[in-house]
Parts: structure tokens; C-alpha cells; sequence
């Protein structure tokens, strides 16, 4: 499975990172994904 999220802003990923909902969210999809998460950030270039 491959997620791709866009943020407005390094806080924004920051704050969504930190927070509740997306440790429920890695909590609950830890055991079924067998792996680790690949958690890579981009930046436009040019």
C-alpha cells in the first residue's frame, strides 16, 4: 500500500505528525503492514 500526502507547510506536516489521529492511524496499521514506515519528505526543486 502507498500513501502520498501533500502539506501547505513543514509546521502543517509537523503538527499532523505529532498529533493523536495519526498514531491511532500507525497503531492500528503497524500489524497488518508487517514493515516499517518509509517516511520521506520532497521538495520542489526549481
Amino acid at each position: 500500500m502507498t500513501l502520498v500526502e501533500f502539506w501547505a507547510s513543514p509546521l502543517a506536516f509537523d503538527a499532523w505528525s505529532a498529533g493523536t489521529t495519526m498514531r491511532a492511524f500507525r497503531t492500528a496499521l503497524g500489524p497488518m503492514s508487517g514493515a516499517l514506515f518509509d517516511q520521506r519528505l520532497y521538495r520542489i526543486i526549481g
